[in-house]
């Protein structure tokens, strides 16, 4: 399966995200970032991070942390916000995060990842969406992170944590 598709099956939290992401889309490609009220979201914030989009002449070039959600700094040990993901995410995982980041602001479709943090033994699930004005690239992706297995030994819990994740 490809890391990046959605599952055909999501744990309630990251359905949850993606279905009021699509209610604020309507029937436009992408909703604006002005859309998505964190009020609306409020048991969701400590799994959520913002990221800002730089471009190149290429196409998406870097992902700069404008928000990060109190669990994802305090599973990366520090404030994230105003850092690169590149600076954040260990480097041994950062290529696929980096391929998933170009398919998204070109697809404008939701993306999702599951994997294991490097020296870590739970186990991560992240879907990953897009905001912009129509009509132009996206300016930001909205991540919703879970953990779902906090002991490889035993099954994912279906009743998983907000975690964050880069």
């Amino acid at each position: 399966m490809d890391n990046t598709a959605l599952p055909e099956v999501l744990p309630d939290l990251l359905q949850e995200f993606l279905g009021y992401w699509d209610s604020k889309r309507g029937d436009r490609e992408l909703p604006a970032r002005s859309d998505i009220d964190p009020a609306d979201i409020k048991h969701m914030l400590p799994g959520i991070c913002i990221l800002d989009i730089e471009y190149n002449d290429t196409g998406f070039n870097r992902a700069r942390f404008r928000l990060a959600g109190t669990e994802i700094i305090e599973m990366a040990g520090f404030e994230v916000t105003g850092h690169y993901v590149d600076e954040i995410v260990a480097e041994e995982i950062y290529q696929e995060i980096q391929e998933q980041f170009k398919g998204l602001v070109s697809s404008n479709k939701p993306s999702y990842r599951r994997f294991r943090w490097p020296g870590s033994p739970r186990e991560y699930e992240r879907v990953m969406v897009p905001v912009g004005e129509p009509g132009s690239r996206p300016k930001q992706l909205i991540g919703m992170h879970i953990i779902t297995n906090d002991n490889p030994k035993e099954p994912s819990n279906e009743n998983a944590l907000p975690v964050p994740v880069g």
